[in-house]
């Protein structure tokens, strides 16, 4: 069944279920392609992830020096969405 026929025959607004459907079909997208980016960059670099969480932890120096927490917002890459370095541990400090 489609959630926007079903909705609007119980009286709710189609035109704002239909956005609201789009949006979550964005997210999921961009769920998705998050998920994709973050495997491959793993692959290459040492970090921990999670799907579900937008906190990511990236070990500096090919895993021998400090780590990055960066927050990864889960509608990344789409929406408009920004990574931001949001804490750093273990490194050195600057001279």
């Amino acid at each position: 069944e489609d959630i926007v026929d079903t909705a609007r025959a119980a009286g709710c607004d189609g035109d704002a279920l239909k956005t609201l459907a789009q949006d979550v079909k964005t997210r999921v997208a961009a769920t998705a392609l998050r998920a994709e980016a973050l495997s491959r960059a793993a692959a290459q670099t040492p970090m921990e992830w999670s799907r579900v969480s937008a906190q990511v932890r990236v070990g500096l120096y090919h895993g021998t020096g400090g780590v990055a927490a960066m927050d990864v917002p889960l509608e990344w890459p789409l929406a408009g969405a920004r990574v931001r370095v949001v804490g750093l541990a273990g490194l050195a400090p600057a001279v």
